[in-house]
């Protein structure tokens, strides 16, 4: 956990961070603005289209998010909480819920509103 001061630092190198971890295709924001694009391509093609976005790091499956973890142990942030698809999707009707993977460590969550 950073405190006032860290965090100021970490703060003024933020984007230079997301951009070398991105071009890197490391974690945490490989395909960061891929999940941007894509979340913009669909908001765009649908009429009063509402988006949650609850964060920009999410696997397929638990295993996934295991094998990054330990791939990226030094860098891994234990207090984030990150989304598996195959834990949420029992929760929505099949038909109503799909994962679109962007990268090893992104990808995207769609809901269909529920009638």
């Amino acid at each position: 956990m950073l405190d006032n001061k860290g965090f100021d630092l970490w703060a003024d190198d933020y984007d230079k961070s997301v951009q070398l971890s991105e071009e890197g295709n490391e974690y945490p924001f490989a395909g960061y603005k891929d999940v941007l694009g894509t979340i913009y391509n669909i908001v765009h093609r649908k009429e009063k289209a509402k988006v949650l976005d609850i964060g920009d790091i999410a696997f397929e499956t638990r295993g996934l998010l295991e094998q990054c973890k330990a791939k990226y142990d030094n860098y891994w942030d234990d207090e984030e909480v990150y989304l598996v698809f195959d834990e949420l999707k029992e929760f929505f009707p099949k038909e109503d819920i799909i994962f679109t993977t962007i990268s090893h460590c992104a990808g995207i969550i769609q809901l269909r509103k529920l009638s």
